[in-house]
Order: structure tokens, then sequence, then C-alpha cells
């Protein structure tokens, strides 16, 4: 069994094989990517941050849907 892989294209660009030196994701420092969190040891507290904001935007977009639906009433003859 060998680890050759055929050249290929990807996305328009042709690809000669995979480069085994290089990590496949590579780490946020190594793209450049700030660190929205400063202790790392904190995830717990980030989670339920984040948790709780989509909650709340969850609801903020459930009380808007409820305001914008129009109901026909009875009184008004359109059914």
């Amino acid at each position: 069994m060998t680890d050759r892989i055929d050249p290929y294209e990807l996305f328009g660009l042709y690809v000669n094989g995979i480069d085994h030196s290089e990590p496949i994701i590579r780490s946020l420092a190594a793209q450049q990517i700030p660190r929205v969190y400063t202790c790392p040891d904190d995830y717990k507290g980030e989670f339920k941050k984040l948790c709780f904001a989509i909650l709340t935007n969850y609801l903020d977009l459930l009380q808007i849907v409820l305001h914008s639906t129009v109901i026909p009433s009875l009184e008004s003859g359109h059914i």
C-alpha cells in the first residue's frame, strides 16, 4: 500500500499531492487570527455567554415574528 495520491483539480487549482509536513488545520496564531478571550481555561464561561446570547437573540426573533404576524379578525370582514 502506498501513500501516493494522483494529481487532481480543486476549486480551479491543480493539486499535485498532499504536503504532510504541514498540518491540515493550522492554528489560529499561524493564520494571524486574534484570540477572542484571554484566559484559555475559561472555556466554560465563554460557552455559557455564547449560549445566553443565542437564546436571547432567538427570543427576540420570536417576539418580532409574533408581533409582525397579521391575523384577520372576524369583525373586519376579511377572512
